[in-house]
């Protein structure tokens, strides 16, 4: 793990894992196995993170869910998101609170997603 990483409270840090400097993992999160995390990134409370890659500056809400996916520079997740299994979402995408992205969803860049996307597809 790099220089200053926030770990808060009860969060769990499964190896392997890489972690950025200047990045917090809130209450409760989890993250790894086979994660790595850039720099400056937040990672909400109660929020599961593994088998993925997150770029730096990325926002993960509370109580979400990556699993399998690239999540690209400064994308910011909001609370209660679930994102399926080879998912790639691209830099600057914001994604609505409350929302399922399905295994196989590609967003390109600077987009935001405001509904749910339960086939695999492109967002563009």
């Amino acid at each position: 793990m790099a220089d200053r990483v926030k770990v808060e409270g009860d969060a769990k840090l499964k190896p392997p894992l890489t972690v950025g400097s200047k990045s917090t993992v809130k209450l409760g999160a989890t993250l790894g196995p086979n994660t790595s995390v850039g720099e400056a990134a937040v990672i909400g409370e109660g929020s599961e993170v593994s088998d993925s890659i997150l770029f730096g500056r990325v926002r993960l809400g509370r109580n979400s869910i990556v699993k399998g996916s690239i999540i690209g520079e400064a994308a910011v997740i909001e609370d209660n998101v679930k994102i399926g299994e080879g998912c790639v979402i691209g830099d600057h995408v914001l994604i609505r609170s409350n929302l399922t992205l399905k295994n196989d969803v590609r967003v390109c860049p600077y987009k935001e997603v405001n509904r749910s996307i339960d086939r695999p597809g492109i967002v563009t």
